[in-house]
């Protein structure tokens, strides 16, 4: 998520002109977050994000539970499906 933040703060500023925003091009990134506003916020980024890089972005919301079973399963497994994940306070 902070590479999104990044990516768009940068886009804003004379940074942006030293960026070489397309050494991935053609490459992927899986992004995942729990269902929330800061998630919506994020994916209503990815058209300018593939624009600006050529990578195909794929966004992923999950219910709350699901998504936080979901990724302690993939940290303790070493076997991520997602290359991006939201973070934040995890249920108790």
């Amino acid at each position: 998520m902070a590479f999104f933040a990044v990516s768009a703060s940068l886009t804003n500023s004379a940074a942006a002109d030293t960026v070489n925003w397309r050494q991935f091009e053609g490459t992927s990134i899986t992004w995942a977050y729990d269902i929330h506003p800061y998630a919506d916020a994020l994916a209503a980024q990815f058209p300018e994000f593939e624009k600006l890089t050529r990578h195909q972005g794929h966004a992923g919301t999950l219910p709350d539970d699901s998504y936080w079973n979901k990724m302690t399963i993939q940290l303790t497994t070493k076997s991520p499906a997602w290359d991006v994940f939201g973070t934040g306070i995890q249920p108790a």
